[in-house]
């Protein structure tokens, strides 16, 4: 990916805090909804307070330009600047007919170099008839994104505050599913459930790699995920595999029964014919 040559959200946010020394607050979001939407989602808000009003201009123009490429790129966006804050959104949707589709779109989409961030990613899954194993992995590296911006041929001046600012951003990478439970995690990544969905949330950290890691299972009952904790969801499991053993023993008793009986009445007839050898 060229990225001197792509007006992405990022640069954006890295010349806004140049700029401005304040809190930013941005996340990326990787989204897969129960009615198998896939969303992609970029968000930043801005604290422009102490700008002066030339300074917001050329903020407001250089927003914009970041605005207008992400909607050739099939982004819903929506941007606001007042005397205090910018406030940029963009998303990118995609519906699917079924998870397995949506899955595979996520994939897709974590993949592609011009839409997201991400250095390296894995999603892999396996889907049963209620129950789906998900296990994500992602990579981003903040510190190689502002090398190839050239952050470190800036002025050491310039370059420090850059870095003073990042440090003082909350800037995350989140992932969510329908109501999942984890059973496997990066120490780091923290996970929040509201209105039968999952958030997967970890912060970006600035001098090393951020390695995003989860494993989890969702649960389903008529296609509609089940909020269980890991207990609850072992002996669910455990329920069903003791109802499918006795479901096979059941299976097994029937097939003998039948066994016995044909059995039984070959040896009535035999002894019949025997009886009476002129039949």
């Amino acid at each position: 990916m060229n990225l001197n040559k792509q007006k992405t959200m990022i640069l954006a946010i890295m010349i806004l805090m140049i700029l401005l020394h304040g809190c930013t607050t941005a996340s990326i979001t990787y989204q897969i909804k129960e009615d198998h939407t896939v969303k992609l989602e970029y968000k930043a808000d801005v604290d422009i307070s102490h700008a002066s009003s030339d300074l917001k201009k050329g903020l407001s123009a250089l927003c914009e330009n970041t605005i207008q490429h992400y909607q050739t790129l099939g982004f819903e966006t929506d941007y606001r600047i007042t005397d205090d804050q910018i406030l940029i959104s963009m998303i990118l949707k995609q519906d699917n007919p079924d998870y397995k589709s949506a899955y595979e779109n996520l994939k897709t989409i974590m993949d592609d170099p011009k839409l997201t961030f991400l250095i390296a990613s894995d999603l892999s899954y396996l889907i049963t008839e209620n129950q789906h194993a998900i296990t994500a992995d992602m990579v981003l590296d903040l510190d190689k994104m502002l090398d190839a911006f050239g952050l470190y041929q800036l002025p050491s001046m310039i370059k420090d505050d850059l870095l003073s600012s990042l440090k003082q951003s909350e800037l995350t990478i989140n992932l969510i599913l329908p109501a999942t439970t984890i059973v496997d995690k990066n120490e780091n990544i923290t996970v929040s459930t509201n209105n039968n969905e999952t958030m997967m949330s970890q912060r970006i950290k600035l001098d090393e790699p951020t390695e995003f890691f989860i494993k989890g299972y969702i649960l389903y009952d008529n296609d509609k995920a089940i909020q269980l904790d890991y207990d609850d969801m072992i002996q669910k499991t455990k329920s069903s595999i003791t109802i499918l053993k006795f479901s096979q023993y059941g299976l097994v008793l029937i097939t003998i029964s039948t066994l016995i009986l044909v059995i039984h009445k070959h040896n009535k007839e035999v002894k019949s014919n025997k009886k009476d050898p002129n039949r």
